[in-house]
């Protein structure tokens, strides 16, 4: 009897939210752009007749993404959206006794789970978005130098599970009348603490291990992006 109530109350809830789901409003999207950092710290050095320290910030780089927005009324909605950063590589020459020839790149992953809120201004719909990130971020720096005897060397940073704020603002232009064009410009707020680091020379690994709180990096980033959204 307990096993039937459960079925019953399951396959109702089911069908609640089939019922809900039909009466809204679906948007369906896909995108891309690019990440302009907004905070940095200190990531290098060059050495040349005078110490030169480089700042800036690991979040910079092209992205694509792909979401989905659910609509209860003509203003108000969930969306869910799922960011890659396909990473920026940045490329240095350090001199200390011999020249060493120093780089990175990063990547990421994030899934935004957020409120959307919008309106109408003729063949215009404004909107914007508050929610929280889910970040899955891999950065590595890597070092080689000009002699032979000196191996290549990797430092490699991951972290799973980051969680940061999200904001974004952006406009949808009605091409026709489920279709349309549209611009946005988000910001995703975190800041970088790797929770796995692994040292690696001539690409075999030499020491891995868990790391907290040990070290940080910025990853905040601003990004415009435009795309085409399909409304069912």
């Amino acid at each position: 009897m307990e096993i039937s109530m459960r079925v019953l109350l399951g396959t109702m809830a089911v069908l609640f939210f089939i019922q809900f789901a039909s009466s809204q409003t679906h948007n369906f999207y896909i995108g891309g752009g690019y990440n302009y950092p907004t905070s940095s710290s200190l990531i290098g050095q060059e050495y040349y007749s005078e110490t030169k320290k480089i700042y800036g910030s690991f979040a910079e780089g092209y992205n694509f993404y792909g979401g989905y927005s659910m609509f209860i009324g003509d203003n108000l909605g969930f969306d869910l959206v799922y960011f890659h950063l396909i990473g920026f590589r940045y490329k240095r020459y350090e001199i200390i006794q011999s020249a060493f020839f120093s780089e990175f790149d990063n990547s990421s992953s994030i899934v935004i789970p957020s409120l959307i809120l919008k309106t109408s201004i003729g063949n215009f719909i404004p909107y914007m978005k508050f929610g929280l990130s889910i970040n899955w971020i891999t950065l590595k720096i890597r070092k080689t130098s000009a002699s032979l005897y000196i191996p290549k060397i990797e430092h490699k940073y991951e972290g799973n599970n980051l969680v940061g704020i999200s904001t974004a603002i952006g406009v949808n232009y009605i091409l026709f009348q489920n279709l349309y064009l549209f611009t946005d410009l988000h910001l995703n707020s975190i800041t970088f603490f790797p929770t796995k680091y692994s040292y690696y020379e001539d690409g075999k690994l030499v020491q891995s291990r868990d790391i907290n709180m040990e070290t940080s990096f910025p990853f905040s980033a601003l990004d415009l992006s435009f795309g085409i959204k399909l409304e069912l």
